[in-house]
């Protein structure tokens, strides 16, 4: 329980990070950055940082090598949507 609540307050800064070596023109044909880059997006998609799963679920759909890829990647894309919570987007409570 702890550790969750604390990946959950360390999601921005590791999805920052991994953004920041994603879109950086350095080691741009690394295996090792790539590796790192996902798992970290994985990561704080799996914390619930919105950003990141956006940008982890495009990756696998769209680049993703086979279906079970394209499939776990709009799984990713569909789980911010489903935990829309304001006044103009109230979630659907079913009794």
């Amino acid at each position: 329980m702890l550790m969750r609540s604390l990946l959950r307050l360390i999601a921005p800064l590791i999805f920052g990070a991994a953004y920041r070596v994603f879109r950086s023109a350095r080691f741009k044909h690394s295996g090792r950055k790539h590796r790192w880059v996902m798992s970290s997006f994985r990561l704080a998609a799996d914390a619930g940082h919105r950003q990141a799963l956006s940008v982890y679920g495009h990756l696998l759909f769209l680049r993703g090598d086979t279906t079970k890829s394209k499939i776990q990647g709009a799984i990713y894309l569909e789980r911010p949507s489903s935990t829309v919570t304001s006044k103009n987007h109230p979630k659907t409570v079913y009794f």
